[in-house]
Formats: structure tokens, sequence, C-alpha cells
């Protein structure tokens, strides 16, 4: 439709309905699942973990937001990922997909990865970090703001690793030294 001045008007009524869709598609690119990039990096830098083993087996348990209805597909697709991957030295991987308000049933785990969208959960996923001393590791930036997560791992463009010193403090993590100044820290 044509206003007087021969621009396009958009009709009142249907500025809300596209509002709404663009807010479904800013959130849909927000929420971000691990690349395949990404969970490489993941799995090596779980290998700078003090604790973390490197023969045998690193467990982790793949955190998701149980109320979102696609969260626990995306982290049985992340799970299945992780152990095709290798694990740090000669240490295989073996991943589930936790709810986040089941962690204290997690079993016997060396890590969580935290899925987008899991920092609704942030108070009772560092109370369990905290009490397992656990590295809690996610691709989703929104888990520095939530302060849910001690490392930041993103694959694009490069890899970097952003650590969060106050949280591993907090949990008792302690990474390696070296691999601590090479990163950014929080």
């Amino acid at each position: 439709m044509r206003n007087g001045r021969g621009t396009a008007w958009i009709p009142f009524a249907v500025k809300p309905l596209l509002l709404v869709l663009a807010l479904a598609a800013a959130a849909d690119r927000c929420r971000a699942d691990p690349t395949g990039k990404e969970v490489g990096a993941i799995a090596h830098t779980l290998g700078f973990v003090d604790g973390i083993p490197h023969i045998g087996t690193v467990r982790v348990a793949v955190i998701f937001d149980p109320v979102d209805s696609v969260a626990a597909d995306s982290a049985r697709t992340t799970a299945a990922a992780l152990c095709k991957t290798d694990g740090p030295g000669s240490a295989s991987l073996a991943a589930a997909a936790v709810p986040a308000d089941a962690l204290a049933g997690a079993g016997p785990v060396d890590a969580f990865l935290l899925m987008p969208n899991a920092g609704h959960f942030a108070g009772a996923i560092v109370q369990e970090a905290q009490r397992r001393h656990l590295v809690t590791v996610s691709s989703d930036p929104q888990c520095l703001a939530d302060r849910t997560c001690v490392l930041w791992v993103t694959a694009e463009p490069r890899v970097a690793v952003t650590l969060d010193t106050k949280l591993a403090q907090s949990l008792a993590v302690r990474i390696s030294p070296i691999f601590a100044m090479m990163v950014k820290r929080r």
C-alpha cells in the first residue's frame, strides 16, 4: 500500500505482528547450540581442568532447560556429538542430557556443559557444581552474564576461551596455570 508521498506504509494492525515475528527470529538466533567446532573445543578445553581424567572416561552432564520444548532434543544431539569427540589425553567422552531441575540425580560426572537458556536455573546449577566441585562450561555467551560457566568457549571466527576466575574459585575448580595465562579472564 502506498501513502500520499509514494512510499509504502504498513497498516497499524500489522505492525505488532511484525514486531513479534522479528523478536521471535532474534530469540532463535540467540539460542546458539554448540557447533561441531565448539564441541571439539570444549572437549579439548576440559583437558586443562585439574581433576578431569586423561585416561578412561570423562563424564559430562549436558544441562538443559526442562521448560523449553526444543532444549531436550538439542541437549541429546550435543551429548551424542560429545560422545563422538576425543577427550583429553587418551580419555573418551561420555555425555548424557540432564534437565536442570534434576541435577542431583545426574549421577557421577566430571563436568557440566550448559546449553542455551539453562541460566534460568543458575542458582541450582551453581549450587550443585559447588557441592561437587565441578567445572561448568558453555558456548552460550549468556552464561557469562548469568555467572554460571567457569569456561565460555566460542569457535567463531576462531576458538576463544573466557575464564570466570571468581566462579572457578567459588566452585573450587582449578585450571592449569599455563592455560589460564592464555585465555581471557573475567
